[in-house]
């Protein structure tokens, strides 16, 4: 297919003085070319990562009908791995969190907000489907966009996802999740203290730690005078790490910082936040 599409550009090129239209033709040929483009970045990627294209892709592509395959590549890739990735960063503090509030195999309800394909909230939700390790967690993922949603619905049957805007919502949760989301978003003060009224317990807010070169999507730097603002909602904990999810182009010492935040019933859950500070 490559090869073929390579081939029909250069006729074009060829014939190019007998067109009638020249206009028409170039028209053409910036299709044929914005098409082999996009096939030979994804080839290039594919080898450079070692991952091929299999028999349901088309299928899953499919779910997200206003995404390139370039992009859907990137998504299955990279995308969905990495928000893996930053949800198994946060789990030691989330799991000690669950072990010290919550009873063995009691039901507890989880938003992650700013889920985008909703993978890392079925990785938490198909780790506490069962009691095996304590509280049984009901885990709801909220977006803004609908990209993924029917995407999410297919491929991750664990989790129940919502479109939403986290300023409409009336519910809560117990606890509320945030991973790699609130340096996207518009006045991110009010974004962390509108999470803390979501949650009756604890909000686990993850982000990239103070960036040196602001990346393109990235209007809010999450450095310590960020951190500082947030005081005024009690910060039970704030820890940095480093992520092999997170490696910033510009910055070789790139970090994270995870920021645990009290719910609006925080004065319910002192012993679990004494152990937490203790550990």
């Amino acid at each position: 297919m490559l090869i073929r599409k390579l081939k029909k550009v250069v006729r074009l090129l060829r014939h190019l003085d007998s067109v009638p239209s020249i206009a028409e033709r170039l028209s053409q040929m910036e299709r044929h070319i914005e098409s082999l483009a996009t096939e030979v970045a994804t080839l290039v990627s594919r080898q450079a990562f070692g991952h091929g294209p299999d028999e349901a892709e088309p299928r899953r592509l499919a779910l997200v009908p206003r995404m390139t395959a370039e992009r859907f590549w990137w998504m299955e890739a990279a995308s969905i791995p990495q928000s893996m990735v930053f949800m198994a960063d946060i789990l030691p503090v989330l799991n000690k969190l669950v072990r010290n509030r919550y009873p063995y195999g009691q039901q507890v309800s989880v938003l992650d907000v700013g889920t985008s394909t909703g993978a890392g909230a079925q990785l938490l939700a198909r780790l506490h489907r069962d009691r095996f390790f304590g509280a049984q967690l009901s885990v709801t993922a909220l977006d803004i966009s609908d990209e993924f949603q029917r995407y999410a619905r297919a491929m991750f049957p664990d989790i129940e996802y919502r479109v939403g805007d986290i300023y409409q919502i009336k519910e809560q949760w117990d606890i509320v999740t945030c991973s790699h989301c609130i340096e996207h978003v518009p006045e991110p003060g009010r974004f962390a203290a509108r999470l803390c009224e979501l949650a009756r317990d604890f909000v686990l807010l993850y982000a990239p730690y103070n960036e040196l070169q602001l990346l393109e999507g990235h209007p809010n730097r999450i450095d310590d005078q960020f951190l500082d603002s947030l005081a005024a909602l009690n910060p039970i904990e704030t820890t940095f790490r480093d992520s092999i999810g997170w490696r910033h182009p510009h910055d070789a010492e790139s970090r994270c910082v995870l920021v645990v935040l009290p719910g609006t019933a925080a004065a319910n859950h002192n012993g679990a936040v004494c152990e937490l500070r203790a550990a």
